[in-house]
């Protein structure tokens, strides 16, 4: 996650009412360490509210490691219905889409994951370098493109946002010691992030 990107992501979210936001379901959250350490940038931006507030977030990945609250698979739908019924009133999916070959089933899933009324935080890289993790599949969607990708919702709002170029990076990379080597980095070009809000109408 981009440092730009995750302000865009905590302004939405601190912009609404506690109970309309939380519990917050964070799917693909990656480890405690990532979030705290590697980008630091997401547990302050992102996740500072929830913290300071007492407020619901359930970290989810496919990988049981320290950090993440619930490990499963999105596409097994008794993992995906033990999801739901914490009613997560805010499912934030950064990220994730442009590792899948196949979203329909990814797509499907988040969406029915929703409570009526829920909302669904989408990012997906727009101009960034092909980053494997441990695939990239390039899908590097404009808003109303990623938008489509979840036909039963409707979009509340989208940007896309820019970040600075990939020299910020590589001086957070150089002062923090044991941070991986970010390979991928174009240093003197900009970053872009497809970012969506929607919401399930019903």
């Amino acid at each position: 996650m981009l440092i730009d990107e995750a302000r865009w992501i905590g302004r939405h979210l601190a912009e609404r009412p506690p109970a309309e936001v939380y519990p917050l379901c964070n799917v693909g959250s990656s480890t405690a360490d990532f979030r705290s350490r590697e980008q630091p940038w997401i547990d302050e931006f992102v996740f500072g509210h929830a913290k300071g507030g007492g407020h619901a977030v359930i970290h989810v990945d496919q990988k049981n490691a320290d950090g993440v609250d619930l490990a499963g698979d999105l596409l097994d739908p008794a993992f995906r219905a033990s999801l739901r019924e914490l009613s997560p009133r805010t499912i934030l999916c950064s990220n994730l889409l442009e590792h899948v070959t196949d979203r329909g089933p990814i797509t499907e899933a988040l969406t029915n994951m929703l409570v009526p009324g829920g909302r669904l935080i989408v990012t997906v890289p727009y101009h960034y370098p092909v980053h494997h993790d441990p695939i990239d599949t390039r899908f590097r969607p404009t808003v109303e493109q990623l938008a489509a990708e979840f036909p039963k919702l409707r979009l509340v709002t989208g940007e896309i946002v820019v970040d600075s170029t990939g020299w910020r990076y590589m001086r957070i990379r150089r002062s923090v010691p044991g941070i991986r080597h970010w390979g991928w980095l174009l240093i003197g070009r900009r970053y872009k992030v497809s970012c969506v809000i929607l919401e399930a109408t019903s």
